[in-house]
């Protein structure tokens, strides 16, 4: 996982990127090694009962959104870790203009 966040990061550097801030979220929040990231970056660890859950902290002073790691809905067959949060309680997330 670090790998891919890290790739997701250069790329965003390379493109202009001028602050970025990872989410870790899954489980404890500990999947990501801080030390592997390009510097200055903005780490949060955690897990929030927050309605937005892994993207509590966007608001609209973002400009853009990577989401890396997602895994396929529960009971999919496309992926052998497929799961879903509470399906009653979130169905999606839908992020756009407002």
């Amino acid at each position: 996982m670090t790998r891919e966040v890290k790739a997701a990061c250069d790329a965003a550097i390379d493109t202009g990127a001028k602050e970025i801030w990872i989410k870790d979220a899954h489980d404890t929040g500990r999947n990501i090694i801080a030390s592997k990231l390009p510097k200055d970056i903005k780490l949060i660890r955690s897990w929030s009962e927050h309605p937005l859950l892994m993207v509590q902290e966007l608001d609209e002073s973002f400009n853009a959104l990577i989401m890396t790691g997602y895994h396929s809905y529960g009971s999919s067959d496309d992926n052998p870790l497929s799961h879903t949060l509470n399906p009653f309680d979130l169905n999606y997330i839908k992020l756009g203009n407002a």
